[in-house]
């Protein structure tokens, strides 16, 4: 598969799940990562590595999940995203 068809493919899961997330929050004013909700993006992020690292496209995190994985060792609780960079 070309590789722009599956970066393009990484994005739009990328996005979707920020756009649950996001309708999520407004849906209930809350904002904070669940163990559940840690599990979806952990579960999203598998899918998006898995493509990329099949594909041999480089990435890395960066922003607030590299601050939690160096100063947490784990997602931010008050973060709202993953950041990669590609």
């Amino acid at each position: 598969m070309d590789k722009k068809v599956l970066f393009y493919i990484s994005i739009s899961i990328l996005m979707s799940i920020l756009i649950i997330w996001f309708v999520y929050c407004y849906q209930t004013s809350k904002c904070w990562f669940s163990e559940k909700d840690k599990e979806t993006f952990y579960n999203g992020m598998e899918i998006v590595d898995k493509v990329l690292e099949k594909e041999n496209i480089p990435y890395f995190v960066i922003c607030g999940t590299l601050l939690g994985i160096a100063r947490n060792n784990d997602i931010i609780p008050w973060d709202d995203d993953i950041d990669i960079a590609i």
